[in-house]
């Protein structure tokens, strides 16, 4: 499946190109025509648009964007799935998310991913990525409001690494993977501690210049702890951020949970 996103080369998703194709016809038509040029010459079945910052202002004129779109895509025989992350707040307080109207988007496309890579994120509070807790109240929220069969979790491969303590808007965290998270602790004698209702491992770690630092991360508890939700909740199934890392422990829980099949194509 084709993937089509706003992501520049340093990673971050550039919300001005949101807002020029959103509100630009004939943007949106290149952006469809070209899309439908590789999808055939490439061999895809279908595509998948990673959309940023939905918001209570922009959800009615994302619909009408997907309504149009998904009209093409369909009449082509491809499928169209679109990746969201919920808008969210975190603080010292907790997680939060905007309870937004799902289905206004759902019900023209074929799949929802709520991803994860976002939840948090480099200038964020230190916390864990994708809190359980907080999946579950997402997932009741969402499955009043979309199809399950439309429904599938994200999950991501890498962790975080904070200084503190932390500052609003200064503080930066480096991208870690969950295996260099792992190895680290290991080589350096540091205690893992797991923080239940997240269902995630983390760690703190003096450097040499003796400053503080707190890594969240994933092991196999929280994999397992997220796969588990698919079938509870009879979701559509997991998606995968980025499988080009390698993780041992997320393919140790997903290859004995599941058999792994290569779509057939649809035109």
């Amino acid at each position: 499946m084709m993937f089509v996103s706003t992501i520049t080369e340093v990673g971050v998703a550039d919300r001005k190109i949101n807002y020029i194709i959103l509100n630009n016809p004939s943007v949106q038509k290149r952006l469809v025509e070209s899309s439908l040029q590789i999808l055939k010459n490439k061999g895809y079945y279908g595509i998948n648009l990673y959309i940023e910052t939905i918001s209570y202002d922009n959800i009615d004129k994302i619909a009408d964007y997907l309504k149009e779109i998904s009209e093409i895509y369909h009449s082509e025989g491809y499928r169209i799935v679109i990746t969201i992350t919920p808008v969210t707040s975190i603080d010292t307080a907790g997680i939060n998310f905007d309870k937004l109207d799902y289905y206004r988007l759902a019900q023209y496309v074929d799949g929802i991913i709520f991803a994860s890579y976002e939840w948090a994120r480099t200038f964020s509070f230190p916390s864990s990525i994708f809190p359980v807790n907080l999946i579950l109240e997402l997932l009741d929220y969402a499955v009043d409001h979309i199809p399950h069969e439309k429904i599938y979790l994200g999950l991501t491969t890498v962790g975080y690494d904070w200084t503190l303590p932390y500052i609003p808007g200064a503080t930066g965290a480096n991208i870690i993977t969950n295996n260099s998270a792992i190895q680290f602790a290991a080589n350096t004698n540091t205690p893992i501690k797991f923080n239940v209702p997240a269902q995630s491992p983390y760690f703190y770690y003096t450097d040499r210049d003796e400053i503080l630092h707190v890594v969240w991360f994933k092991d196999a508890r929280s994999y397992e702890a997220r796969a588990v939700l698919v079938d509870e909740y009879n979701l559509k199934g997991l998606s995968l951020w980025t499988i080009m890392i390698f993780d041992h422990q997320m393919w140790l829980i997903i290859n004995n949970q599941y058999e792994i099949e290569k779509p057939m194509l649809v035109n």
